[in-house]
């Protein structure tokens, strides 16, 4: 419960920061700061700093994915994302049988606390790699429009392009780039001006929230998804009381 008390609106709120952010900034301290309450977790002495730490380390699961997923948007062409998106599933499916197993089998040898620590370095370490190594790609420069300019297409996928007419304050841009190059720039600049403002604006937030609320595809997944969830909490929460207390069972 504390690990998504945190983690549920810190999706909320990373992703519209994600707006007006340098995403790969915005991921590594994201992932900084639940690792390291994850790496924290090792020196608990107490319930209460293990309840803070595991409730803190849902702020970098629940804030990492609407990151994660904005950034594959703009590094994959439309038709390559559903394919992106099934790797970045199957990575997630991974990643919790792996932790899994590291508690399972070093927890009853090493201890209970050497399984953070096992996880929580690599994880710090990958967040600095991030953030000094990986540059925020271009905001909807993978979008069709975009690379139909830039890959000179016809002027009749011109008007895919909103408000083309706009063009950059910049004028010594205006001078070099070519006409197709301006409509891409400000296009470009365009996502970022709508992304400022949606990151300054809540109540355009709220209308987005609304407006899925409003799509049978979004409702439809909600009312098969929330049921779902409850016999998974049931077994995550007593299948170790039950396969020790009833089964017998040892820990290893």
């Amino acid at each position: 419960l504390a690990f998504f008390l945190l983690g549920a609106p810190a999706s909320l709120i990373i992703g519209c920061w994600a707006d007006q952010s340098d995403r790969m900034v915005l991921m590594g301290w994201t992932v900084f700061i639940g690792e390291g309450a994850c790496f924290a977790t090792y020196f608990s002495q107490t319930y209460q700093h293990l309840y803070i730490c595991r409730a803190v380390t849902g702020i970098s699961l629940g804030g990492a994915l609407p990151l994660m997923y904005s950034v594959l948007g703009d590094w994959f062409r439309a038709e390559d994302r559903h394919a992106v998106g099934a790797v970045v599933g199957m990575g997630t499916g991974i990643g919790i049988s792996l932790g899994q197993g590291i508690a399972g089998f070093m927890g009853p040898t090493f201890g209970w606390r050497l399984p953070f620590l096992l996880v929580s370095v690599p994880a710090l370490l990958c967040a600095g790699l991030l953030v000094f190594t990986v540059q925020d790609p271009e905001r909807g420069g993978m979008e069709k429009a975009v690379l139909d300019i830039k890959e000179g297409g016809s002027s009749s996928q011109l008007v895919l392009i909103p408000d083309a007419s706009f063009h950059s304050n910049d004028s010594s841009v205006e001078e070099e780039a070519s006409p197709q190059e301006q409509i891409v720039d400000a296009y470009i600049d365009q996502v970022y001006e709508k992304a400022h403002v949606c990151g300054q604006d809540w109540k355009s937030h709220q209308r987005t929230f609304m407006k899925l609320l409003s799509t049978p595809t979004v409702i439809l997944a909600l009312l098969q998804g929330a049921p779902g969830c409850v016999p998974w909490g049931i077994v995550n929460t007593f299948l170790n009381d039950f396969l020790s207390s009833d089964r017998g069972m040892t820990v290893e």
